[in-house]
C-alpha cells in the first residue's frame, strides 16, 4: 500500500477510537455522578493537557520526526485506555479516577493529529495529489471515523456495558499504531539551519509566528469561536439530554449522522473550492451551524432532531480540510507541527472554559433553557464573523483559479 494510504488508514481507526471515548467518557461520568456539572467538570479538567502540552507535542513532531512521534503516541494512548477497566477491577472507579484517565490520555493524545496532519503532504506528494484532494479524503475520512466510533460505542454499552468497552477502543487503537508504522516517506524541511533553541522557546516559536499569517489566524478566531459555544452543545447537553430519557442508541446515532454528513461535507471540500471561495466557505459553515443548533435547542422529535444534525455536518464538512490546507500552503515546514499544535489547543483552551459553567447552567436552569441561551449567544458570534473584514485575509490562501 502507498504511504498516502496507510497514514489515512491508521487516522480513521485512531479516529474511530477516540470517537467511541467521546460517547464512553461523558457516558461514564453521568453514570457515577448523575450531574451534568461533574460531566462538565471531567470534559473541563481534562482538557487542560491539551492547552499545556500541545505545543511541547507539537515541537516533538518538528524537532523528533512527524512519523516517529505518531507511532509513539498512538501506542501510549492505547495503552492508556486499559486503565479503567484497570481500575474499575481493582479500586472504585469514581469521578477522580475518571479525570485522571481522561487527563493522561488527552495529554498524550493531541500528538496523533498534529503528527499526521503534519506528514499528510508528504505523503500527498508521493501520491501525485493536490493539497486541497489530499485534506478532503483526510477529513473526509476523519469525519468518517466519528460516525462509526459512536455507534460502535453505543453497541458496545448495551452488549458489554461501558467499562468493557475500553477494551475495544485498545484493541483499536493498536490497529491505528502498526499502520502508520508501516508509512515509509521522506519528511520533507525547509532547507534553513537547525533550530538549537530551548525547548521551551522552540515550542512556543508556533504561538510567535501564528500572527504572521492572518488567513491560518481567522480560521483559527472561527474555531475558537465555535469551540467556545457550540461544543459545549454537543458534549454536555446532548449527553445530558439523551441519558435522561435513557436513550444512548439515540444519541449515537444523532452524532453519527453529523459525523457521516460531516464526511461527505469535507469530501466535497475540493470542489466546493473550486467554486466557492474559502471565505464563502467559512460564512456558509458558521451560519449552518447556527441555524441548526437553534433548532436543536427546541428538543424536537428525534428525526427532526437528525435533519439539524445532518446539517451541521454538510455545512461543517469543508471547515476541517480548508484549516489544513491553508496551514500546509502558508507555513513553513518546519514549523508546521508546531502551527497544528496550536488548533489542538485551541480545541482543548476554549471547551475548557466553557463546559464547567455550562453544565452548572444545565443543573440549574435545565436542558431546554440552557440549549436556547447557547443558540442565541452562537448566533451573535456568527453575526459578528460572518461579516468581518478580517475573514478577506483567506484570498492569500486560496490558489488565484479559485478565487
Amino acid at each position: 500500500m502507498t504511504p498516502f494510504v496507510l497514514l489515512e488508514a491508521a487516522s480513521v481507526i485512531e479516529v474511530t477510537s477516540g470517537a467511541m471515548l467521546y460517547i464512553l467518557m461523558p457516558w461514564l461520568a453521568l453514570n457515577i455522578t448523575h450531574s451534568s456539572t461533574g460531566s462538565g467538570l471531567m470534559i473541563a479538567l481534562t482538557s487542560v493537557p491539551g492547552l499545556l502540552l500541545g505545543p511541547v507535542l507539537g515541537s516533538f513532531v518538528d524537532r523528533i520526526g512527524r512519523r516517529k512521534v505518531a507511532i509513539v503516541a498512538t501506542i501510549a494512548a492505547a495503552s492508556t485506555n486499559l486503565l479503567i477497566p484497570l481500575i474499575d477491577s481493582t479500586i472504585t472507579l469514581n469521578l477522580f479516577w475518571l479525570i485522571v484517565v481522561g487527563v493522561v490520555r488527552n495529554g498524550i493524545g493531541s500528538a496523533m493529529p498534529t503528527s499526521r496532519k503534519s506528514l499528510l503532504p508528504d505523503v500527498a506528494k508521493v501520491a501525485g495529489l493536490s493539497l486541497e484532494r489530499a485534506n478532503s479524503i483526510h477529513e473526509g475520512l476523519f469525519s468518517a471515523g466519528w460516525a462509526l466510533g459512536p455507534a460502535i460505542a453505543a453497541l458496545t454499552i448495551i452488549w458489554i456495558g461501558p467499562i468493557q468497552s475500553f477494551y475495544v477502543v485498545a484493541v483499536v487503537t493498536l490497529l491505528s499504531a502498526l499502520m502508520v508504522s508501516l508509512v515509509r516517506v521522506k519528511e520533507e524541511y525547509d532547507d534553513e539551519a537547525r533550530d538549537e533553541s530551548h525547548w521551551f522557546t522552540y515550542a512556543m516559536q508556533g504561538f510567535k509566528a501564528l500572527p504572521k499569517f492572518p488567513a491560518v489566524f481567522i480560521i483559527f478566531l472561527t474555531f475558537v469561536t465555535l469551540a467556545l459555544i457550540y461544543l459545549p452543545t454537543e458534549m454536555v447537553i446532548l449527553p445530558r439530554y439523551y441519558n435522561g430519557i435513557k436513550d444512548a442508541t439515540g444519541f449515537g446515532i444523532l452524532v453519527s449522522t453529523m459525523a457521516v454528513f460531516g464526511t461527505f461535507g469535507s469530501l466535497l471540500f475540493e470542489q466546493i473550492a473550486k467554486r466557492i471561495s474559502y471565505v464563502n466557505i467559512v460564512r456558509s459553515t458558521i451560519i449552518g451551524v447556527a441555524i441548526a443548533v437553534l433548532g436543536m435547542s427546541t428538543l424536537p422529535p428525534q428525526p427532526i432532531m437528525l435533519l439539524f444534525g445532518a446539517l451541521i455536518g454538510i455545512v461543517w464538512g469543508p471547515l476541517p480540510p480548508l484549516l489544513n490546507t491553508v496551514i500546509q500552503r502558508m507555513v513553513p515546514a518546519n514549523i508546521r507541527g508546531r502551527i497544528f499544535a496550536i488548533e489542538i489547543t485551541v480545541w482543548s483552551a476554549a471547551p475548557m472554559i466553557s463546559m464547567f459553567f455550562v453544565g452548572m447552567a444545565v443543573d440549574g436552569f435545565g436542558v431546554s433553557k440552557t440549549y436556547l441561551i447557547l443558540g442565541g449567544l452562537l448566533t451573535i458570534a456568527t453575526i459578528l464573523v460572518a461579516t468581518s473584514k478580517q475573514l478577506q485575509a483567506l484570498k492569500a490562501a486560496q490558489p488565484a483559479t479559485n478565487k
